[in-house]
């Protein structure tokens, strides 16, 4: 996953862990999250992406799981956040972060002031 999103242009930053994942959303500047629903001790992602939204309210947010179920949680449709299913197709990876890319670059370039005559 690393090697793909650093090919596309994108810099990865991974943890392992819940905590460490939270320490990242306190330290760095997030514009994109992929997070698994699935993940150690019996612990969820959807914690996480909370957070990365109430940190980051235009960052595109994606969860991956291999649960149906999971993929129709009203609070990931409230969240903002696309459900991408497992396997992870590299194509609709990459398609989520361009478009999140071109959205950002069109709400900046929006509120950017006319050019003086």
């Amino acid at each position: 996953m690393d090697s793909l999103l650093s090919a596309v242009g994108c810099r990865a930053i991974t943890a392992s862990s819940r905590a460490a994942a939270l320490g990242i959303v306190k330290s760095e500047v997030i514009d994109a999250a992929l997070v698994d629903y699935r993940l150690d001790g019996g612990e969820t992602g959807i914690e996480i992406l909370q957070q990365l939204r109430d940190a980051y309210p235009k960052a595109v947010l994606a969860l991956v799981t291999a649960d149906p179920q999971v993929q129709a949680l009203p609070l990931l449709k409230d969240l903002g956040v696309t459900v991408l299913a497992k396997p992870l197709a590299a194509e609709a990876l990459v398609a989520l972060l361009q478009a999140g890319v071109a959205q950002a670059v069109k709400t900046v370039t929006s509120r950017a002031p006319a050019p003086a005559e």
